[in-house]
């Protein structure tokens, strides 16, 4: 007696000749063959042949299970999933959709939409998760499209935390997938993360950042947020600086600009001329004049205002400062005439080096460094 084997099956069912007849063949001589998962979605994968195959299979196998693999596997078929999906739920109509099922779907670049609206047509007990959010949050391709599909379908779906970083991080569709979730889910909660996220976006980062914004104005631009704008360099620095009401600035964030080796001079210099404007954080209101150990004072020095002038940051230590731009001494002004006559610049080590005259607009900041304090702005 020959064995009719997993193997065999898989060969028939997968013959885009004749697997339909071989099928009905094995099946007739052989009753007890039993009908694995392998099996069927070899004849899904049947190019020509897998409706018979399947229709075999179903009118003469008994106990045929579809699990969740079969129908990933028909979720996922760019040339035909529709129609494998709309003929398995017609044949098993109490079929569990879930998450992966889902998610399959939305990844399906030729086929989408039409699996999903079959799906959603045809089968019961349908869950949207926060998985199937990220992956059509994050789908760089169409992903504004199924976005817009799933909120239509089931407009009570949960927008969380994570799906909205996953949004701000998109690189290609980010700010159009955030406004379709803006203008289609309600409750929306952008958290510090999600910030964060839309920072170190170097692909669409400022449009992010900029429909971020514009939809939640009294947002609070936290530390960890200037950190990562800063890092990204300057236009995303710039859309929150313009845009933003509630900024906060520390230490932490200047020495984050002071450290971009290619763009920190410049990241300083706009950090400075907005920070005017700029809210500090609740821990850092005293003046540094009167409790040297609070933090960052406020507001930064103005060229106009002697009095600002002193104003540091500070934390026991001299850290960051602003020094008195007008109090030069004889040897600084030494230096100008020596540098002015060689006409060239001179390297004064070990004497500290020239400070050269700012723009009215302009402040000088300086850093510790390495047991030094360098000046940022030359």
């Amino acid at each position: 007696m020959i064995a009719i084997t997993e193997a065999v099956m898989i060969a028939t069912a997968g013959n885009q000749k004749c697997g339909a007849d071989v099928t009905e063949f094995l099946l007739r001589k052989a009753a007890n063959i039993e009908i694995t998962e392998a099996v069927i979605v070899a004849a899904a994968r049947n190019y020509e042949k897998w409706k018979p195959v399947l229709e075999t299979i179903f009118q003469k196998a008994a106990n045929i299970e579809i699990t969740e693999t079969v129908m990933i596997e028909a979720a996922s078929n760019r040339g035909y999933g529709v129609n494998i999906m709309e003929f398995l739920l017609q044949n098993f109509p109490d079929i569990k959709i879930t998450e992966a099922v889902i998610v399959a779907a939305a990844r399906n670049f030729e086929k989408w939409k039409a699996i999903l609206e079959t799906i959603f047509q045809k089968a019961a007990n349908i869950e949207i998760t926060e998985t199937i959010m990220i992956a059509a949050a994050s789908n760089r391709g169409y992903g504004v499209n199924i976005m817009e599909f799933v909120l239509q379908n089931f407009p009570d779906s949960e927008i969380t935390e994570a799906v909205m970083v996953a949004a701000a991080r998109n690189s290609v569709n980010g700010k159009l997938i955030l406004e379709t979730i803006f203008q289609k889910a309600a409750n929306i909660e952008i958290t510090e993360t999600v910030m964060i996220a839309a920072a170190r976006n170097r692909g669409c980062g400022v449009n992010v950042m900029e429909c971020l914004l514009q939809s939640f104005p009294d947002i609070k631009i936290t530390e960890a947020v200037m950190v990562a704008a800063v890092s990204s360099g300057k236009p995303i620095l710039e859309t929150i600086i313009q845009k933003a009401a509630n900024i906060e600035i520390t230490k932490a964030v200047m020495v984050a600009a002071a450290s971009n080796v290619q763009h920190g001079k410049e990241l300083l210099g706009i950090i400075s001329r907005k920070a005017t404007d700029i809210k500090r954080s609740s821990t850092a209101r005293r003046v540094a004049s009167q409790d040297p150990s609070s933090g960052i004072s406020e507001p930064l020095p103005n060229r106009s205002d002697p009095a600002s002038w002193p104003t540091r940051f500070a934390s026991g230590k001299l850290d960051i400062y602003f020094p008195i731009e007008c109090r030069w001494t004889f040897a600084n002004r030494a230096k100008e005439w020596i540098e002015k006559l060689i006409q060239q610049p001179v390297n004064w080590w070990p004497l500290s080096p020239r400070k050269y005259l700012l723009p009215q607009d302009c402040v000088r900041v300086n850093w510790k460094c390495v047991g030094i304090i360098s000046p940022i702005i030359p």
